[in-house]
């Protein structure tokens, strides 16, 4: 995989981050009960689920690097309670290849992936939003 197909894929990755910065300015006022939460995750699950459905086997391996590359290469993350509150002390760690070697390096697992197997991978990341926006940082996609 090469930089440019990244960018010409970078929308589709911009649409998946929105659905869960939406869901998250719900959550995030306070207000809402545990079956509210419960719903709204659902239907953030289903949203994302319709935007994979329309990808392309190349949008989904695009997907799957950006977000590879924010969760391995973003840094050592210690979480741990301060006065009840969890915190996130992050490690940063020097990252020595350019764009275009961290896609080829991160992309190399998916392109033994069906369109289902990577479907099923990227919905399966608990922190999906978090390493998209970090790989897209890293990749300077943003």
């Amino acid at each position: 995989m090469d930089f440019r197909t990244a960018q010409k894929n970078a929308a589709v990755v911009k649409q998946i981050v929105d659905v869960y910065r939406l869901s998250r300015n719900d959550v995030t006022s306070g207000k809402i009960s545990d079956l509210e939460n419960r719903n709204l995750w659902d239907s953030q699950q289903s949203v994302v689920e319709q935007i994979l459905d329309e990808c392309s086997l190349i949008d989904l391996r695009v997907i799957h690097a950006i977000a590879s590359i924010g969760y391995h290469e973003r840094g050592i993350r210690h979480r741990y309670l301060n006065n009840g509150n969890e915190s996130v002390e992050i490690i940063e760690m020097a990252i020595t290849e350019n764009e275009e070697e961290l896609l080829r390096k991160h992309s190399k697992y998916s392109a033994f992936l069906s369109t289902q197997e990577l479907r099923e991978q990227i919905l399966s990341r608990i922190d999906l939003s978090q390493d998209l926006i970090e790989g897209m940082k890293i990749i300077k996609l943003s």
